[in-house]
């Protein structure tokens, strides 16, 4: 609804025993007010419209008649389309039930300050023969300067009327009601104290003196049981306020205290707070409302109370701690929206680097050890090194870090033992290490090892039959797929599966032979491989060998024999005696030489070679052979 009567709805500020309260404008005196609307779903309980409706108007004939600076004004009652409303005082401030319910104790003094401006309400209206019946912490509205007002006398009771009291129903909270009220017996003031009683011991222990799991049995706790001792509840409080709350408590009204303003002023004795603390008030219990708004909205940590708070005291003392806080915490929102989601365990350490005890953090934890966790159980039956170097790296700290170093190590030395017994070429060493490790992911090719050194000479033999050859490569290749549970076809004939097994060969457990296409580089072929490595170097000296051959017989045939080596000792060749050198010519003059032309050197040149060449055929003449 937008309008109700004259009132424009601005927006809802609760719900109250009897209806809804609003937050409403009045267009014609331009002031905000208050709004209290009946709720009609009362009638399920058995009272009819009409009366509902003369309750109500009751309320405010009641509250109409007080003028107190701690009660709550009545400015307007009406009734439009079947919904009746009251329009009151709108207090900006909380409620008494808003402040307790802030982290942190509130301070003795400026609880009993609002206990006193309560009790001067409720003795206030006890001397104009009115009821309030309904007295809880959230009828008691505390305003920004400390002043508290009592509202909502929504069941209260004017002496002369009694038309719509007689049934004795009992509308207010438990917790709060009288003892005398629950008996259905005649109620006085009394019944008021008794109920700002158990709202001060709430307010000083943060506990109520009466609470059960059920209505039924807490109205006999209240009717029949001592009230719970405050000290239980706060222990720190003075053993003179506890006396003071098993008097205001009292099961029978007369051992109570005569009004309520006694009652605050003995407790406030027991406090040992003077009549001039209680008097003193404003700046100083508006700095403690904004303390207690920044403890309530830094402990939320919840960017919306901090910007809420800021509206609310936009130059207080902590509004530039507030602004750092909003920032931070709109900053860890974005980040967190983008980790939440995700797999890698790097984005989350990060944020919980960037945010260590922030809002999220706890959030952030819980993910990292379930990714952690999820990651443990995939590898945590491996026997691959790298599975956890990856895992450590990715949680050094974890919970399974240490299992992650302790199975790091068991991997490191199956590799080892692995690369040992592959190379041992001995089939009992390669067998135990298959029985030592079962699920070895190099079970596979251990079976091929084993196959390949049963059959035939070391590494090779095998390929001097070629069908066996091939057979044997298929067996090892087959008992490599049997392994790795990889299904296949068997491609050779039963007949011949049959007298492979019984030549010994290795089959798969149901007794197959499977003989699948082996890709260039598989471990089947290691066998060839290893003989070809051994006769290439046969081979390469073969070839040598032909050649040297070839360039023999090549010489035999274009000279006949070999020439000996020349002797070293016996025959030197002497070198030929050096050229002369040329003669030097002088340029001729400028001008008398002009248009001739030098004369070229006409004279052969001897080639060192050839004179070489010469003087080795004087010596052994042309056949080779040395001339006697």
């Amino acid at each position: 609804m937008n309008r109700i009567g004259r009132y424009q709805i601005v927006g809802e500020l609760g719900q109250g025993g009897m209806g809804k309260v609003f937050r409403a404008l009045d267009p014609k005196l331009r002031r905000v007010v208050a709004l209290k609307t009946i709720r009609f779903d009362l009638i399920a309980e058995g009272a009819g419209l009409r009366g509902l409706v003369e309750r109500f108007q009751l309320e405010a004939q009641a509250a109409a008649g007080l003028n107190h600076p701690n009660i709550v004004t009545i400015y307007d009652v009406g009734e439009e389309e079947g919904v009746a409303y009251i329009v009151m005082e709108f207090v900006d401030g909380q409620t008494l039930r808003q402040l307790t319910a802030s982290p942190g104790r509130m301070d003795s003094v400026h609880t009993v300050r609002i206990l006193h401006d309560t009790a001067c309400a409720l003795d206030y209206a006890h001397d104009m023969s009115i009821l309030h019946r309904d007295v809880k912490p959230g009828n008691i509205l505390v305003g920004k300067n400390g002043t508290a007002k009592l509202a909502d006398f929504g069941i209260a009771k004017i002496n002369s009327v009694t038309g719509l009291t007689r049934s004795g129903t009992v509308l207010g909270t438990l917790h709060y009601i009288a003892p005398e009220h629950l008996k259905g017996l005649t109620l006085d003031k009394r019944a008021d104290q008794y109920s700002l009683a158990v709202v001060a011991y709430e307010a000083l222990s943060g506990a109520v003196p009466f609470d059960a799991p059920s209505p039924e049995s807490l109205m006999l706790r209240v009717l029949l049981e001592p009230p719970t001792s405050i000290l239980e509840h706060y222990s720190s409080l003075p053993q003179a306020v506890d006396q003071v709350m098993r008097t205001a408590l009292a099961k029978e009204p007369s051992n109570r205290y005569e009004t309520c303003v006694e009652f605050v002023l003995a407790l406030a004795d027991a406090l040992a707070i003077s009549r001039i603390e209680l008097a003193v008030r404003d700046r100083e219990f508006a700095k403690c409302l904004e303390d207690r708004a920044w403890r309530s909205a830094s402990s939320a940590r919840d960017p919306e109370g901090i910007q809420a708070f800021l509206e609310e005291y936009p130059s207080g003392v902590h509004n530039g701690e507030a602004r750092q806080l909003y920032e931070r915490l709109v900053s860890e929102q974005a980040a967190w929206d983008a980790v939440r989601e995700s797999s890698a365990p790097g984005p989350i350490r990060d944020f919980l680097a960037r945010f260590t005890n922030g809002r999220f953090s706890a959030e952030a934890q819980a993910l990292l050890a379930t990714l952690e966790s999820n990651r443990w159980t995939d590898i945590r039956n491996s026997l691959d090194p790298r599975d956890f170097q990856t895992f450590l790296s990715s949680f050094p700290n974890g919970q399974f870090a240490d299992l992650g170093r302790q199975k790091l190590k068991e991997a490191n030395q199956h590799e080892r033992e692995w690369e040992e017994s592959s190379h041992s070429r001995d089939v009992k060493r390669v067998r135990s290490f298959l029985e030592r490790y079962p699920s070895s992911p190099h079970k596979g090719h251990a079976t091929q090892v084993i196959a390949a050194l049963e059959h035939g000479e070391p590494w090779g033999s095998s390929l001097a039959n070629p069908e066996a050859s091939n057979e044997l490569t298929l067996i090892a290749t087959a008992a490599s797929d049997a392994a790795q549970a990889t299904p296949r076809t068997p491609l050779l004939p039963p007949q011949r599966q049959q007298a492979i097994r019984d030549e010994g060969a290795v089959s798969t457990p149901s007794g197959e032979v499977f003989a699948p296409v082996i890709p260039a580089h598989t471990p089947a072929t290691v066998p060839v491989v290893q003989w070809l490595s051994r006769w290439k170097y046969y081979l390469s000296g073969c070839i040598v060998l032909g050649i040297l051959a070839a360039i023999m017989v090549s010489v035999f045939l274009k000279g006949g024999t070999v020439p000996p080596p020349p002797m070293p000792s016996a025959h030197k060749f002497v070198e030929p005696a050096p050229l002369p050198p040329p003669a030097k010519i002088t340029p001729p003059d400028e001008g008398a030489q002009a248009g001739k032309r030098k004369t070229p050197d006409t004279k052969p040149k001897i080639d060192p070679k050839e004179k070489e060449l010469k003087g080795l055929q004087d010596l052994f003449g042309p056949t080779g052979k040395k001339e006697p």
